[in-house]
């Protein structure tokens, strides 16, 4: 609330938040295929793609954790307080 709003003019999106998001789920993707590839190697498809899932979830709940600003680390955020 600090912050002024952007110009009317000004794109939603710029190359520096396309970037962080293609760097963040090129990332996502591959951890999870490195995931189910060597679940599979040892255990059952079902097992894999739980396994791949489990994987796809905690980074989302990861990065949910990451979306709170734009500009500070996460550890610099004051919780909520409740």
């Amino acid at each position: 609330m600090k912050r002024h709003p952007r110009h009317r003019s000004e794109r939603i999106t710029n190359r520096s938040f396309l970037r962080a998001m293609f760097l963040t789920g090129f990332l996502t993707a591959a951890v999870a295929f490195a995931v189910y590839v060597n679940v599979l190697k040892a255990g059952t498809p079902e097992r894999a793609r739980t396994y791949a899932f489990a994987v796809l979830v905690f980074a989302e709940l990861l990065r949910s954790f990451g979306a709170r600003s734009e500009t500070k680390p996460l550890w610099h955020i004051p919780s909520s307080g409740t």
